[in-house]
């Protein structure tokens, strides 16, 4: 149900990219022109190819941690220590990185001698500094609240206390779905509202709970049963 949900809604996505490039020309020429040189871009004339240090570093740095987590079994239960790998892949993998990374991808990593990138990859930091088993417990932990959020139009009443929950749940779904996306291209420890996304979906749940439960006592709150009255609108004449 949920696949065929999705997979409706699919082909509104280019039509919506496409107007909004109608609307404003050039809007996504920056952005196109800075992912292709996460792999590199070839010149036609010279036959160079075109890196952005800060795209095809993060390409670079992902490909540096999966092959040391992926060759050193002692990481992969409990990995190396939460936001430590960048101080010691200089000191302990240093020479392991430079046989599976080219010279223009070790140099992205080192920032040319300067000292180490940044993982730029929430999933990677969590794998490599808290092994299997820290990964497996944060995606059951977001993915058990997105199932949540997604669970509530359908399980409880839209109306509780007054307001209508099940647009909140669906923020919060669709905010979840944001952010697994972004924290791709992001480090762990900029990852402020990670905590908010997965107590909110909880908290909408413990409320219309309450309000199932108020109802199965009949002790449910009278502004609940009774039709509100309709608000006037704010420059309404009185």
């Amino acid at each position: 149900m949920i696949i065929g949900k999705i997979s409706m809604r699919l082909p509104l996505v280019p039509l919506l990219l496409m107007i909004v490039n109608a609307l404003i020309p050039g809007f996504f020429d920056d952005y196109i022109e800075r992912l292709a040189t996460i792999t590199g871009e070839k010149d036609d004339l010279s036959g160079e190819v075109e890196y952005e240090a800060s795209a095809s570093g993060r390409r670079a740095m992902w490909r540096g941690a999966w092959y040391i987590y992926t060759h050193h079994p002692e990481y992969w239960l409990f990995g190396v220590g939460m936001d430590c790998y960048r101080g010691m892949y200089f000191e302990y993998h240093f020479d392991e990185l430079a046989e599976a990374l080219d010279e223009e991808d070790l140099g992205h990593v080192i920032y040319g001698g300067r000292g180490g990138k940044d993982m730029h990859n929430t999933y990677l930091d969590i794998l490599l500094g808290g092994g299997a088993v820290t990964f497996a417990t944060c995606v059951f932990l977001v993915g058990y609240a997105w199932f949540q959020a997604h669970a509530i139009p359908k399980k409880y009443p839209r109306i509780v206390n007054g307001v209508n929950i099940h647009n909140y749940a669906k923020a919060v779904e669709i905010g979840m779905i944001g952010y697994g996306v972004c924290i791709m291209f992001n480090t762990l420890i900029f990852n402020d509202f990670f905590y908010w996304y997965v107590i909110m979906p909880g908290i909408l749940t413990n409320l219309a709970k309450a309000k199932l439960k108020r109802e199965a006592l009949g002790k449910e709150d009278e502004e609940d049963v009774m039709e509100r009255p309709a608000r006037k609108p704010a420059y309404a004449i009185h």
